[in-house]
């Protein structure tokens, strides 16, 4: 999982030099937003039909993620690793953990069971 969550880090790194070598001027690098450098968004459904939206980015040089549920929109911040070396991000009220195959993972509201969402159940 760790592997899986550096090659994204890569990635992201990759699209921001390539970004930049694009770009002549300061003002354009500068102007620039870490959201648009961001992975598509992934629609992931629970068992009960419920949907998230998800996507990752960089944001300070660390990956964060954007989550949409119940139409409200959040922002999620790398927090580190669970036991089984799955990334962890939070905002203090959410908790999403990424699934070992990076479109799927469980998200935990606080004081409350953490649900797992897939792409396709």
């Amino acid at each position: 999982m760790k592997n899986l969550f550096r090659i994204l880090i890569f990635m992201l790194f990759i699209g921001w030099i390539t970004s930049c070598n694009n770009n002549t001027s300061s003002e354009n690098i500068e102007s620039q937003s870490d959201v648009a450098r961001a992975t598509a968004l992934s629609t992931l459904t629970n068992r009960d039909g419920n949907a998230i939206q998800i996507s990752y980015f960089a944001k300070d040089g660390e990956v964060a993620m954007k989550l949409i549920v119940n139409g409200e929109e959040r922002e999620l911040i790398g927090t580190g690793y669970r036991g089984s070396d799955n990334p962890v991000f939070s905002d203090g009220e959410y908790v999403w953990e990424m699934g070992e195959d990076g479109h799927s993972g469980l998200l935990q509201m606080k004081n409350a069971e953490a649900v797992a969402y897939k792409e396709e159940w």
